[in-house]
């Protein structure tokens, strides 16, 4: 049963076998799985439950619905500020993001085990990933989707003789209309709000929205619910308490939030890692112009991808967003950037994200769920990133742009010839020299075997309190250099096979 919050009328004492915080890549489908063998599920989430006919059309309002702090959260560093957007509705990030899937590398898997002990093997993985992709329609983008953005950027690849191959993504009959960010409007992106929260709630899954957890029921080392409030959805004032009584306890709030909870309720951290070991895929991109009209908004936002620099700790993609998100990223203001949105038909995005080695940390704020995120980019990380965006313009002129915007402080706000390229390696990128995007947060609470460095073993539960999970980005132990969404599915699954049994 779906209640929001117009149905809460008084505080709510609720009794469950499961109470899930979170249902995004991973709550919804632990929830799910749990709810369809006859268990009781509580399943919580802060944000409001949207359906597709709202999703695309006002970008300003979808940024201001969809999004943990109206998309303008930042990771804040000595040097640097890096915009990273949470999704807060029911079915969290996968409302809003890209829908791209990629399976963990098996030098990322390897490294895991060896460093971190996990005990999971590449064939149950395998067998995970391959169970998913089928549920959610996973597969690379159609060649009819692609549009000329994602097809320059492989005409460029192709040119350059560099791997490049069609983005995996999580869809079926996409429309090519390009507002992924703001959500699906065709419903065709198979986010957890349109496949796994309603297979829940059929399954006898109860979904409360607009409610905060806020601490976890502690009681003799052991985890024993939730407690928390429903928020009013406009405003975020308090309203009516809920008290969910559960014999098992997972947090699947986000990379953000999951964290934050932990602190907040005095879960032992004996490790000292709730809330550190912040890691992401900072990224940014620049806009190409062709002779050509290329009506970048038509066609899958993100189509093609190259891993050929994967194991260095670059990955290039095409990225595409509305007209109104592209302007904001433009090297000009007032008529100057007029004079270029005027050329829209003719602009591209191609973007590179990187393995990034910094780690930083979320705090918590009294009085709010919304963390203080520390993260200092090292120079290690710029200089890659540098290197990557070099490559970057390289695949565009390569496929025959006239001109580049590298939105770089330092270097010509626009870039005609192909010799100009070496600027890319001789500048001195700096943090604040470029307008940095870090969408993928991971690793706060890291999973590991060694309860000295990590939060949750490999099962998802806590090192320090029985009956306590965590299951989404928040346990990666490192970052792994491609989107992580494919993996938040699989150990999601795993972990939801594992509950069973202690059901």
């Amino acid at each position: 049963m779906l209640y929001q919050y117009k149905d809460i009328k008084k505080d709510l004492k609720l009794e469950a076998d499961l109470c899930v915080v979170g249902s995004g890549a991973a709550g919804a489908i632990i929830a799910k799985e749990i709810a369809e063998t006859g268990r009781r599920v509580v399943l919580l989430e802060v944000g409001s439950y949207f359906r597709p006919p709202y999703y695309g059309h006002n970008i300003q309002e979808g940024m201001e619905k969809l999004y943990f702090q109206r998309g303008f959260r930042a990771m804040l560093g000595r040097r640097s500020s890096i915009v990273t957007m949470q999704g807060r509705a029911v079915g969290g990030t996968t409302v809003v993001n890209s829908a791209i899937s990629f399976r963990l590398p098996e030098w990322i898997r390897t490294r895991w085990a060896s460093e971190f002990g996990l005990k999971f093997s590449n064939t149950v993985l395998d067998e995970t990933y391959a169970r998913v992709e089928k549920t959610l329609n996973i597969k690379p983008v159609d060649p009819d989707v692609q549009g000329r953005n994602n097809l320059l950027f492989k005409q460029g690849c192709d040119n350059l003789g560099i791997h490049s191959s069609p983005i995996h993504r999580n869809e079926r009959n996409c429309k090519a209309c390009g507002v992924c960010l703001v959500g699906c409007p065709e419903g065709a992106k198979l986010s957890m709000d349109l496949t796994y929260v309603p297979w829940g709630l059929k399954a006898g899954m109860d979904l409360y929205t607009n409610c905060q957890a806020e601490k976890i029921i502690l009681e003799k080392g052991e985890a024993r619910g939730i407690r928390g409030r429903f928020l009013e959805p406009e405003t975020d004032q308090p309203g009516p308490a809920i008290e969910v009584r559960s014999k098992l306890t997972m947090i699947s709030a986000g990379v953000m939030a999951s964290p934050i909870i932990l602190l907040k309720s005095g879960v032992p951290n004996r490790s000292k890692m709730i809330g550190r070991n912040l890691l992401n895929h900072p990224g940014t991109g620049m806009l190409g112009q062709f002779k050509e009209v290329v009506n970048a908004w038509e066609g899958a936002n993100q189509g093609y991808e190259s891993s050929q620099w994967a194991k260095d700790g670059i990955v290039l993609e095409t990225v595409w967003g509305p007209p109104s998100i592209t302007s904001i990223r433009l090297p000009e203001f007032g008529e100057k950037n007029l004079a270029i949105m005027r050329k829209i038909k003719h602009i591209t995005s191609f973007g590179a994200m990187i393995r990034a080695t910094t780690t930083g940390r979320v705090i918590p704020t009294p009085g709010s769920y919304n963390p203080i995120i520390y993260y200092p980019i090292n120079q290690h990380d710029v200089s890659l990133l540098q290197r990557a965006l070099k490559y970057v313009a390289e695949v565009y002129f390569a496929a025959g742009a006239e001109a580049i915007y590298p939105m770089i402080y330092g270097l010509p706000e626009v870039i005609t010839d192909a010799k100009q390229v070496k600027l890319f390696e001789e500048m001195k990128l700096k943090p604040t020299s470029v307008n940095l995007i870090g969408n993928h947060p991971m690793g706060t609470c890291r999973m590991g075997e060694d309860p000295g460095s990590s939060v949750v073993n490999s099962n998802r539960e806590s090192h320090e309190v029985k009956n306590l999970f965590v299951c989404d980005a928040s346990i990666f132990p490192t970052a792994p250099g491609v989107n992580p969404q494919l993996t938040i599915f699989a150990f999601a699954d795993m972990t939801s096979q594992y509950l069973k049994k202690r059901l």
